[in-house]
């Protein structure tokens, strides 16, 4: 009788547990792998499974964080549980940090640690035997606008295929800058990032008269018809990205004929929490993208 009401609550317990998520072992994860010398070139790493279950080749998922390309903000741990999310449901995910502008980080720098983490991230998996067959890059803000940056003017070079990429509230055009409240040396940041030439800098406006710093760095001009599939995602009321960034680079895909989706999250600043429907809406459109170009 006794053993008999122990296994009952036992079995009550173990739903609950499951319910919740609780007393599920933990998906193997690599933390702090270090893909350069600088101490801000790490990244963090999450298999679906464990090595010896993944026979065949998985897909990949690389987080960018934002942050305006400074160090008091973005940190790859922001996207830490989209990870643990997307390992969950079979995905091989990533978050990256990168060299910012303390260490006198360019957008080429930038670029470069893009391909040096996506390459790291490739051996890693091959040294456990796991082939990665394409991956997604995901990035919000700063890190939004590096990753279109990257899948449009890198994609020949990435380590690994560039099946789609998704770019959160990101700055498609550096001709179209505003100065904004919390923005800080905004020009500084980009006349650094930009390389412009020693005793020069930007202001809000001699922007044009720097294009041929700007367009090189800008997805509305790198897009052409070989850019991989997009999602875009952009709050309505946001006061440092122009909503415009979102519905020229909309434009722009769709006269290119990338396929592509644009959120636009009516009631959300900055950062996209004010349209929990949008967000649902999103976040199914990133799996569909899964099933449709991680084939």
């Amino acid at each position: 009788m006794w053993e008999a009401i122990q296994k009952f609550f036992a079995g009550i317990l173990a739903f609950f547990m499951g319910l919740f998520g609780l007393g599920k072992p933990a998906l193997p994860s690599y933390l702090n792998l270090q893909y350069g010398a600088s101490s801000s070139q790490v990244l963090d790493m999450y298999l679906p499974d464990k090595a010896e279950n993944l026979k065949q080749s998985v897909n990949a998922v690389l987080y960018i964080h934002g942050g305006g390309y400074d160090d008091a903000v973005g940190d790859k741990k922001n996207y830490t549980q989209d990870c643990k999310d997307k390992a969950a449901a079979g995905l091989l995910t990533a978050t990256m940090n990168y060299r910012l502008i303390p260490e006198g980080a360019t957008f080429e720098t930038a670029l470069a640690d893009v391909t040096s983490a996506l390459q790291l991230m490739k051996d890693k998996a091959a040294s456990m035997g796991i082939t990665i067959h394409k991956v997604a890059l995901q990035g919000v803000s700063a890190g939004g606008h590096l990753t279109l940056m990257y899948a449009y003017k890198n994609y020949a070079v990435s380590p690994i295929p560039i099946a789609f990429c998704v770019g959160q509230v990101p700055r498609t055009n550096l001709l179209e800058m505003h100065k904004a409240p919390l923005l800080g040396d905004l020009w500084g940041r980009m006349t650094q990032l930009a390389m412009l030439p020693p005793g020069e800098s930007l202001t809000e406006d001699n922007l044009q008269d720097y294009a041929a710093y700007l367009t090189p760095y800008s997805p509305l001009y790198l897009a052409d018809e070989n850019a991989p599939p997009t999602l875009l995602c952009f709050g309505s009321k946001d006061p440092f990205i122009p909503y415009k960034n979102g519905t020229d680079m909309d434009a722009r895909l769709t006269a290119l004929n990338i396929p592509h989706e644009f959120f636009t999250y009516p009631n959300s600043d900055h950062f996209l929490n004010g349209d929990p429907k949008v967000e649902k809406q999103f976040q199914d459109a990133f799996s569909a993208y899964v099933q449709a170009y991680m084939k």
